[in-house]
């Protein structure tokens, strides 16, 4: 019995990319994919920087093909390509730059404010409690500071 490619795209769709979420069949990451006898070479394309998924994705691949019955050597090449977005219509494209990614504070407010910031209640408390220390009278001192 000969190795088919529906055979190979049906052990490859239970192979999960742990970024996307996404089997590799179904986000179209396998491609290439050749059988010669019982050979099976493949290259999975993620679109995305993945270093350390490369060794991991290329082991489940191989493993998920070695399941299938009759099956001899298996190649899998795994890479990251990044595709460069387009730019607004009228824009021309920066030289050596693929991508721009807009990072923003959320600090939100447009400048610094001229007044200082308000006193914490709590120093006004603390402020209170502790008033007996250098005021004599009491009401007085209320008189004098609650404004």
């Amino acid at each position: 019995m000969s190795m088919t490619e529906e055979a190979v795209r049906a052990a490859l769709s239970g192979v999960i990319d742990p970024n996307t979420g996404k089997d590799i069949v179904s986000s179209k990451s396998a491609k290439n994919l050749q059988i010669s006898g019982a050979d099976v070479a493949l290259d999975i394309e993620l679109g995305y920087p993945a270093n350390s998924q490369i060794e991991p994705m290329r082991n489940a691949a191989i493993a998920a093909i070695k399941s299938l019955p009759d099956v001899g050597q298996v190649s899998v090449n795994v890479f990251s390509r990044i595709v460069a977005h387009a730019v607004q219509r009228g824009v021309k494209r920066l030289p050596n730059v693929r991508n721009i990614i807009a990072v923003a504070s959320g600090k939100g407010g447009v400048g610094k404010s001229t007044k200082p910031p308000p006193r914490p209640r709590i120093w006004r408390w603390h402020w209170l409690q502790r008033a007996h220390r250098w005021v004599y009278s009491m009401p007085t001192f209320m008189a004098r500071h609650n404004r």
